[in-house]
């Protein structure tokens, strides 16, 4: 039997990452927000399981790239995304956001869309 593919999506920050996944055709659901340092980072992903299961993807900002090297770093599938390819309707809420507590809800709109839009080729 294969091993199912997990979509991270992370909304990376300058000082924290919101954290959600999808496993297969399963519900996004919030890992919640760790640090953004490496080890951290590190950790969180070991927790998911194997790096040949795990695929990363988010919007391209100022604070990703350091975490892009990273991910790739460690042998891990990793696209970074530009603002324009976001669905408009993760964008608009995405812009309007508040940092704080609430910031879990914006990194399932891209774990959402990444595995959406590989479909069934990785599932």
């Amino acid at each position: 039997m294969g091993k199912s593919i997990r979509f991270v999506g992370p909304d990376v920050h300058a000082e924290t990452i919101a954290v959600a996944v999808a496993v297969g055709r399963d519900e996004v659901r919030s890992l919640g927000i760790i640090p953004n340092r490496p080890e951290a980072v590190r950790r969180l992903l070991g927790k998911l399981g194997d790096f040949g299961t795990l695929k990363v993807c988010y919007e391209a900002g100022p604070t990703g790239y350091a975490l892009y090297w990273q991910l790739t770093k460690l042998g891990l599938h990793c696209d970074v995304i530009a603002p324009s390819r976001v669905p408009s309707a993760a964008r608009s809420v995405h812009r309007h956001r508040v940092l704080g507590p609430n910031e879990r809800r914006f990194e399932k709109p891209s774990c959402r869309e990444h595995r959406e839009a590989l479909g069934d080729r990785h599932v």
